[in-house]
């Protein structure tokens, strides 16, 4: 694990008035045909990178990549829109939001911006009402007319301009991810998500506010603010209960918020009145469906309270609580530098924002369709991360919405290509991300970039020996906190709002995949505690091959037992019509079809988890395992520091880790581990795998 930082007194040293930072140049990508780079400020360079039809993996494409490090203290990356207040204005292109940006901002100057996080409109993740229309899960009506509201976390300057999605707006896909700067300038890929308190202090009665500025979803309650409201109101439907709420002066909704205000008017259902446009010192409360019943007993002239907290379900709570800007995102390519396994559409055009191991922070736009290449895959984006050496990276919105504009003189131009291929006409959008340079702030806080990893060297076995292995097999967490214990995996719920709590399995570690046609049964070693809520669950596992992601339809489960002993289980994906060619990945939905009855802290241990051929062959070792961990006489191998030599990390040296090491020295990509340095002379060589070898041939010398 290393820490980036600057030292203060470098600076003090080497920096009077203005930091100067050399150009990162852009790694070369795999195949590349042509890769032109271009210095866009001091330490901002624009790499504008082609591949053809003859380039492995990547195909045809047409790739920008902005690269930069916000170690240089004249630098700022923040989410802007196109005026004061959020969503309404339907121009909104990049360009037209780097222009106000830049007029509302005399202090900073931008240099490049990429487009923001998704956005719900009515039209397409809801219904209007009168519409007749059922769109994506959404059954009944939300807005009377057409509203746009991004899908995720944004915050800018500190506000909270929207939480993310609420569980009300059908479908619910989870937490949003989201991507923060915060106030000491440190990038973060997290979950935030805020709990939001209404106290009626008159009348002693407390409502939790289920989000800001989203959509006004039944069974809901949503905080409404001048971020939104001063732009548009009346959207709500007539059976909507809303609460004017006046402040003494400006507010802000930020972490550690604690404001009260007075109750001035009520707009019920009866009401044929809406609520005004807001100034600044006023909110909307809008309650709808079952939760009316908890605010119809205030009355004007109530003093109204509000607090607000933000966390993170990846556990950086203190980073987020820090955030002044974020911006919102959708699929999560890379975390903690491992590859999630998850998927995306061949041919979609996508906007990507991530951070390399050394900490320096890359926007990157890929052309699809509308450029006539091929687009992003999953295969792509695995191949662009391992070139880039992304270690935190996901993807912001794509298709139309893809802009890359970045400064060319004194104006800007946009360098990626439009969907319709013009080059020209470039969809409205939500928000931007934008890189500015402006007046000399703080220096960059320290962050962590983890390279504690384990290789997977069976796929066809797999263990959790040590903490290193789930933080390299284990990703996407639903609800889910993956953690690591007594040698297993440990999956427990928490922030539980959908009942869907899950985590995955990536094989992308290994480096050679498993067969699907040849590996039909998959068996799970496992344990629950009597303290679960159930003495019995339903486990299913959603079987992923040749990169797909999960899928409906190509999933096998069955009841698992909270038994305190280990228990094994084991399934028949042969009989699923995809599990065919390699296996990439298992979501793991530990605690599945058992609405309301699961609670935070329940939770499931994973010893092993095992391919087989047959399921007498699954049977037999998972049998033999449960068997073993459960006999009271058995002592687990003790848990040390992985010892120099035991590259696997499985507790063991032995032949495995001889050809782990002579494939790492072979191909030399990523960052080298101590345990490789066997013979200790600081350099991991051919000299490593020739001692290693002799050790594990008998010569302990």
């Amino acid at each position: 694990m290393k820490k980036i930082r600057i030292a203060a007194f470098v600076l003090a040293i080497l920096f009077v008035f203005a930091v100067v930072v050399s150009a990162a140049n852009v790694p070369k990508l795999k195949g590349e045909t042509s890769h032109t780079e271009k210095t866009l400020y001091t330490g901002v360079t624009h790499a504008e990178i082609n591949t053809d039809s003859s380039t492995p993996t990547y195909n045809q494409q047409h790739i920008n990549v902005v690269s930069f490090d916000l170690k240089q203290r004249d630098l700022y990356l923040e989410t802007a829109y196109n005026n004061d207040y959020a969503y309404v204005n339907g121009s909104s292109t990049v360009s037209k939001i780097v222009n106000y940006y830049n007029s509302t901002h005399s202090d900073k100057t931008a240099i490049a911006a990429v487009n923001g996080d998704m956005w719900m409109v009515t039209y397409a993740h809801a219904r209007v009402e009168g519409s007749g229309t059922t769109y994506q899960g959404y059954s009944d009506a939300v807005v009377k007319k057409s509203l746009t509201v991004s899908r995720s976390f944004n915050i800018v300057d500190g506000e909270i301009y929207t939480t993310g999605q609420i569980v009300q707006e059908t479908p619910y896909a989870g937490v949003p991810w989201a991507f923060c700067i915060t106030d000491d300038f440190v990038p973060n890929l997290g979950q935030p998500y805020a709990d939001i308190v209404m106290k009626n202090v008159t009348r002693s009665k407390t409502v939790k506010v289920d989000g800001i500025n989203r959509l006004p979803a039944n069974n809901a309650v949503v905080m409404y603010t001048d971020r939104l409201m001063g732009s548009i109101n009346g959207f709500a439907l007539d059976d909507a209960y809303e609460m004017l709420i006046e402040f003494d002066e400006d507010y802000k909704m930020c972490h550690g918020a604690d404001v009260t205000g007075t109750l001035k008017a009520i707009y019920s259902s009866s009401s044929a009145e809406n609520p005004p446009k807001l100034n600044n010192k006023q909110m909307v409360i809008t309650v709808r469906g079952n939760k009316v019943s908890s605010v119809n007993t205030f009355q004007i002239g109530d003093k109204i309270n509000f607090t607000a907290e933000i966390h993170d379900t990846q556990g950086a709570d203190d980073l987020w609580q820090r955030a002044q800007h974020s911006i919102g995102g959708n699929i999560v390519y890379v975390r903690d530098g491992v590859l999630t396994g998850n998927a995306i559409e061949s041919g979609y055009p996508t906007t990507m924002v991530g951070y390399d191991r050394a900490g320096k922070i890359l926007l990157i736009t890929m052309d699809g369709r509308g450029y006539g290449g091929v687009g992003a895959s999953t295969a792509r984006y695995n191949q662009l991360i391992k070139d880039l050496d992304l270690y935190n990276a996901f993807i912001l919105d794509g298709g139309g919405s893809m802009t890359m504009v970045v400064a060319d003189g004194t104006t800007y131009k946009a360098v990626s290509h439009a969907i319709d291929g013009s080059g020209t006409s470039y969809r409205s959008v939500n928000n931007a991300f934008i890189l500015a340079h402006g007046p000399q702030r703080c220096e960059q806080g320290e962050f962590e970039i983890d390279d504690s990893t384990a290789e997977m060297t069976d796929p066809t076995h797999v263990t959790f020996p040590t903490k290193a292995y789930v933080k390299s097999f284990i990703t996407n967490p639903n609800e889910t906190v993956a953690s690591w214990e007594d040698r297993c995996l440990k999956l427990t719920v928490t922030n539980k709002a959908n009942d869907d709590p899950y985590a995955s399995l990536s094989y992308l570690a290994a480096d050679e995949k498993a067969s699907a046609n040849e590996y039909k049964f998959i068996t799970l070693v496992y344990k629950m505690p009597t303290t679960n809520s159930t003495s019995g669950y339903y486990t299913e596992l959603f079987c992923q091959c040749e990169n797909r992601g999960a899928e409906g339809g190509q999933s096998v489960g069955g009841w698992t037992k909270a038994t305190d002993q280990f228990e094994y289980i084991t399934l028949n994906a042969g009989s699923l019509s995809k599990w065919k060619g390699s296996i990439t990945g298992l979501r793991i939905d530990y605690m599945s079809g058992i609405i309301g009855t699961m609670k935070n802290g329940d939770c499931m241990y994973i010893h092993d988890i095992i391919l087989s051929k047959t399921k007498d062959e699954g049977d037999t070792s998972g049998g033999i395992i449960a068997n073993r961990l459960n006999d009271p006489n058995y002592v687990p191998p003790e848990i040390v520091e992985i010892q120099p030599g035991d590259i696997n990390e499985d507790g063991f040296i032995d032949n495995k880790d001889v050809v782990a090491l002579f494939r790492f020295v072979s191909a030399m990509n990523g960052t080298p581990k101590k345990t490789m340095d066997f013979n200790n002379d600081g350099f991991v060589n051919n000299k490593d795998v020739a001692a290693l070898f002799r050790y594990v041939s008998g010569d302990k010398e």
